[in-house]
């Protein structure tokens, strides 16, 4: 299953001797470790004027690279207002909620807790009780032990993780020591990690005893319509080809490209790879797709 993450970043007023270490921890320490994700998102969120809060899109939720993510938290200014984490939560969520059939991960780096009447927990709750499940890691830096208390009830409710780091000087920064205190974050990441490639490799055997059914069956069909005229290309193991089967002229041409698409239950729905795209497009007059 993919995943997509999205990255929030408190930006009130207490984060400003603090946003250099952030940046820091966020390029060195954070991002190198969800290459798992399939399309990253970052935002920042404080409510500068009347406790309004104000959640800004630095990087859209989509598949990014590298120079995009850099670009994108090097040019973080000044933070200015307040805390408001449970608007930030449910913006985040709202965004997430559009992939259904993804892994959602909410990193939330912070310094405190809600400072503008907002209740986190119960964002946390209502979007379980809608039905969206998204795991949320809360780093915190120097947070009091009420902050922590309720970061730990946040991450627990949503099956993520909290990670407490004390020391955020910018002239103090010790990679090796963030690194430790990150362990609890890299811990999920990567048991949550582990579980999807579980899935992927079980997704992939039945899709694979699926495949071959599918072709075994097409295949009878197409020889008693071609006698003699059918090359099954995957009939002695996968030949990683652009289709499965060729019919052939009495001089060894080939007359159709035949791809076959096998479905274990009632769905109307296939894809065609990039590669078995582009051979429909150069042969469509003498390509079929047979779905099973």
């Amino acid at each position: 299953m993919q995943t997509v993450t999205e990255i929030l970043i408190d930006f009130s007023t207490s984060m400003t001797d603090k946003i250099a270490f952030t940046k820091q921890a966020i390029l060195n320490d954070i991002i190198p470790y969800l290459d798992y994700s399939a399309k990253i998102g970052i935002k920042t969120f404080s409510a500068p004027t009347d406790d309004v809060p104000e959640i800004i899109t630095i990087l859209e939720l989509s598949i990014t690279n590298k120079e995009q993510i850099t670009s994108a938290i090097n040019a973080l200014s000044e933070p200015n207002g307040n805390t408001p984490i449970a608007a930030a939560i449910k913006n985040s969520v709202d965004s997430l909620k559009e992939y259904l059939a993804f892994d959602k991960k909410i990193i939330l780096l912070t310094d405190g807790q809600e400072n503008c009447d907002g209740n986190y927990i119960s964002e946390v709750e209502q979007a379980k009780k809608d039905g969206i499940n998204c795991q949320i890691h809360i780093i915190g830096f120097g947070l009091d032990a009420e902050a922590e208390e309720q970061a730990v009830k946040i991450s627990t409710l949503s099956n993520g993780s909290f990670s407490a780091i004390a020391d955020t000087s910018e002239n103090e920064y010790n990679q090796t020591s963030v690194k430790e205190n990150l362990s609890n974050f890299y811990d999920s990441i990567k048991k949550q990690d582990n579980e999807n490639l579980k899935d992927l490799e079980e997704n992939t055997e039945l899709n694979e005893r699926i495949e071959k059914a599918s072709e075994e069956h097409l295949f009878k069909i197409l020889r008693m319509k071609y006698p003699n005229r059918v090359f099954w290309l995957n009939e002695n193991g996968e030949s990683n080809t652009n289709h499965d089967f060729e019919i052939l002229n009495e001089d060894g041409s080939i007359e159709y490209y035949i791809e076959c698409k096998g479905s274990q239950n009632n769905s109307s729905t296939f894809y065609l790879t990039k590669v078995e795209w582009r051979l429909f497009l150069n042969h469509a007059k003498n390509y079929q797709v047979f779905f099973c």
